[in-house]
C-alpha cells in the first residue's frame, strides 16, 4: 500500500511539474529561485550587510551589484557558511590573530535600512580556536530558515567571547567571508 502511495505521489508531482512548464529542481523548485549569496568583509567595519548573488553565469572578477530581495518575493535562507579570521585591535595593525582557546560566535540580524533597528535572529554554535593563529569556520543548517522581505537587510556579525574578571566580554571579530544559501518564494 505504501509503495502505491509513493508511486502515485511521484506521478502527481511529475504531472504538476509538466503542467507548470517551468524547469524544476531536485527540491521541486524553479532553479532560477535558488540563491547563493557571498559576503566579503569591508576593512574596519564589524558588520557585514552587503551580499552579492553568485550565478553559474557570473564571470570571475566581475563587479556585481548588491543583492536585494525582489518586490513581491521573499528570500528563505536555509544554510550559512562563515569564517572569522581574527579580532579587531583598535590600535596599530587593525587585526590580531586568534589565540588558542579563543571562542568565536556568529550572529545574524535583520536590519531596517531606514532606522538601522536590528532584530537578532540567529546565533551560531560557539566555536573554539584549536591552534593559535588559525581562522575559525562554521556551517549552520537552519531547520526552519530565515525569512527576508524586500527592503530588509540581513547582516552578519562575529564576536570573540572571552572571560575577564569573571564576566563574559564580547569583542568584535573580523569576518572572513560568509556564504548564504536559500531560495526565493512568492510573497503572497
Amino acid at each position: 500500500m505504501l509503495h502505491r502511495s509513493l508511486v502515485a505521489l511521484a506521478l502527481l508531482l511529475a504531472l504538476s511539474a509538466a503542467a507548470t512548464a517551468q524547469p524544476v529542481s531536485h527540491v521541486l523548485q524553479n532553479p532560477a529561485d535558488h540563491v547563493v549569496l557571498l559576503g566579503e568583509p569591508v576593512p574596519g567595519i564589524a558588520r557585514l550587510c552587503s551580499f552579492v548573488r553568485i550565478l553559474p553565469t557570473t564571470p570571475p572578477g566581475d563587479r556585481i551589484p548588491p543583492f536585494e530581495v525582489p518586490p513581491g518575493r521573499l528570500l528563505i535562507v536555509t544554510d550559512v557558511e562563515w569564517e572569522a579570521v581574527g579580532q579587531w585591535n583598535f590600535g596599530p595593525g587593525g587585526m590580531v590573530e586568534f589565540g588558542k582557546g579563543h571562542t568565536v560566535q556568529l550572529s545574524l540580524e535583520l536590519v531596517d535600512p531606514q532606522t538601522f533597528a536590528a532584530l537578532p535572529i540567529m546565533r551560531s554554535r560557539a566555536l573554539t580556536v584549536a591552534v593559535h593563529a588559525t581562522p575559525v569556520a562554521g556551517s549552520e543548517q537552519l531547520t526552519t530558515g530565515i525569512v527576508v522581505a524586500p527592503g530588509t537587510r540581513l547582516c552578519a556579525h562575529a564576536e570573540l567571547l572571552a572571560t575577564f574578571a569573571h564576566a563574559e566580554v564580547r569583542r568584535d571579530a573580523v569576518l572572513g567571508r560568509i556564504i548564504l544559501r536559500g531560495y526565493l518564494i512568492d510573497a503572497s
